[in-house]
């Protein structure tokens, strides 16, 4: 059985989709990766704490800008590398 136990670590969730126009954008938020009390499970699993302060806005403003349900993580504050990688691509970037 292979467990994949994230280790606490500040962290940015990353959305990639389209807008309603059609065009690409990424959705980015930051928070951390905390310690849990989790059953061992065969699959990856960690508990995500965003930075915000008001979790029922910032999944409201997810919904609303299109976020969708697949995301990756990427370690440390990946918010000026998806910057970045909007700029180039001529795509939107939402930071949540």
């Amino acid at each position: 059985m292979l467990i994949l136990n994230l280790s606490p670590d500040k962290i940015t969730l990353l959305n990639m989709n389209s807008s309603p126009d059609g065009c690409g954008q990424i959705i980015t938020i930051t928070g951390e990766i905390t310690k849990d009390n989790l059953p061992k499970t065969d699959g990856p699993r960690a508990v995500f704490k965003p930075a915000c302060k008001d979790v029922r806005e910032l999944l409201t403003n997810y919904a609303y800008n299109g976020g969708s349900h697949h995301l990756a993580l990427v370690k440390d504050d990946g918010t000026a590398i998806a910057e970045k990688i909007c700029k180039l691509a001529g795509w939107k970037h939402i930071s949540l």
